[in-house]
């Protein structure tokens, strides 16, 4: 089995990144220290949006008309990770447009395809 490792987490980790633990519930996560976040990689689960959330007009809204590769992340996504890979997908993003995915936490590296994170839309969306 697949574990969620701290490279994972850490780009999400600055903009209060969701964290869930069976049984408990659900928090924001606050970094006190590494230790910490380690402990939480084995335990929790982080809560993220997937990438089919992610609209062209969402897109527009945030980051203006002027950003390229519109189509390249919302439509032409599955074709590209399909036929390339995940990552090539992702190397070929703009900078602008990678960091609204994480700072909204989208889910960038698969995670929740990989069972080590929890799709937002299939949880209650209240603390």
């Amino acid at each position: 089995m697949k574990k969620l490792k701290l490279e994972d987490l850490a780009p999400y980790l600055p903009y209060g990144l969701r964290i869930n633990n069976k049984g408990i519930g659900s928090y924001i996560l606050t970094v006190g220290s590494l230790e910490r976040v380690l402990e939480i990689t084995e335990t929790f689960k982080p809560i993220l949006r997937p990438l089919s959330d992610l609209t062209q007009e969402e897109l527009i809204e945030e980051l203006g008309t002027h950003i390229s590769h519109l189509d390249y992340v919302t439509y032409e996504r599955k074709h590209y990770i399909k036929h390339y890979s995940h990552k090539y997908w992702l190397d070929d993003i703009p900078y602008a447009i990678y960091e609204y995915l994480i700072k909204n936490h989208f889910d960038v590296f698969v995670l929740i395809e990989k069972g080590l994170a929890i799709d937002i839309n299939t949880i209650d969306k209240e603390l």
